[in-house]
C-alpha cells in the first residue's frame, strides 16, 4: 500500500500529526525558560536568615549563594566576591604554589639526570677527581704563561736600566711593552684566582650531588 493510499484511508493521521509536531516545537523552545524558572537561589539575608526565591538582590549576591533546582539539588555553588587584599593574598598563594610546583619538579629533573649519570657515590668521587685535574692542569698553564711573561718583563727591565746608566732616555717601546706585560700578568692571576674560586665550587657541587644520591639510593653512615 503506498504512502498516499494510506493518507486518503485516514485523514485524521495527517491532521493529528501536524498539530503534534507544532506542540514538540513549542515545548523544545520553552524547554530553556522552564528550566531556567525552575532554578532558585539560597542565600542568607541580613538577619542570616536563609532565604529561597527565584531572583537575588545584587547587595546578597556579593555574599555568595547557591542555586538548587525544583527538587532541592544544587546546581552550582557562586563564593561570595572577594576583597582587594583578599585578592591579592589569593594571587601569591597561588603564585607561591606554581613556584613549589617548579621547584619540585627541577628537582626530580636533577634527580633522574643524576642516576642516569652515577650508579654509587664512587662515580661521583671519581667524576670529581677527573674533574678536579682538569681545572688544576688549567691552573698549571696560567702559571707556566705567567712565568714566561715574567720572563719578559726582567728582559726589558735590564734593557731599560741598560739604557739608563748609558744617560739616554728609556724608549716609549720598552715603557709601553713593560706596561702591558704587567696587564697580561695581572689578567693571569685574576684566570688563577677564578680556577681556585672553581675549585672550591666544584667540590661543594659534586659533594650535594654525592650526598643527594645516597638519599635517593638509600644509602645511610653505618651507626
Amino acid at each position: 500500500m503506498g504512502t498516499g493510499e494510506a493518507r486518503r484511508r485516514n485523514p485524521a493521521s495527517s491532521a493529528f500529526a501536524r498539530p503534534a509536531a507544532g506542540l514538540c516545537v513549542l515545548l523544545a523552545a520553552l524547554a530553556p525558560f522552564t528550566t531556567q524558572a525552575a532554578e532558585l537561589f539560597r542565600y542568607r539575608n541580613s538577619e542570616g536568615v536563609v532565604v529561597l526565591a527565584n531572583t537575588i538582590p545584587a547587595e546578597y549576591a556579593a555574599q555568595g549563594y547557591t542555586v538548587i533546582d525544583h527538587r532541592g539539588r544544587v546546581l552550582r555553588v557562586v563564593p561570595r566576591q572577594l576583597s582587594d587584599d583578599e585578592i591579592v593574598e589569593r594571587d601569591a598563594e597561588l603564585a607561591a604554589e606554581r613556584e613549589a610546583e617548579e621547584a619540585r619538579m627541577a628537582q626530580r629533573r636533577e634527580d633522574e639526570e643524576l642516576l642516569r649519570l652515577y650508579s654509587t657515590p664512587e662515580d661521583v668521587e671519581r667524576a670529581l677527581q677527573r674533574k678536579l685535574a682538569s681545572i688544576e692542569g688549567a691552573i698549571d698553564t696560567v702559571e707556566a704563561n705567567i712565568q714566561r711573561l715574567r720572563t719578559q718583563k726582567r728582559n726589558l727591565q735590564g734593557q731599560a736600566a741598560e739604557i739608563e746608566r748609558s744617560g739616554s732616555p728609556i724608549p716609549q717601546r720598552i715603557i709601553s711593552g713593560l706596561r702591558s706585560l704587567d696587564d697580561q700578568i695581572a689578567e693571569k692571576e685574576r684566570e688563577i684566582e677564578a680556577r681556585e674560586a672553581e675549585i672550591l665550587a666544584t667540590r661543594e657541587d659534586f659533594d650535594a650531588d654525592r650526598e643527594r644520591l645516597r638519599y635517593l639510593l638509600g644509602i645511610t653512615d653505618d651507626v
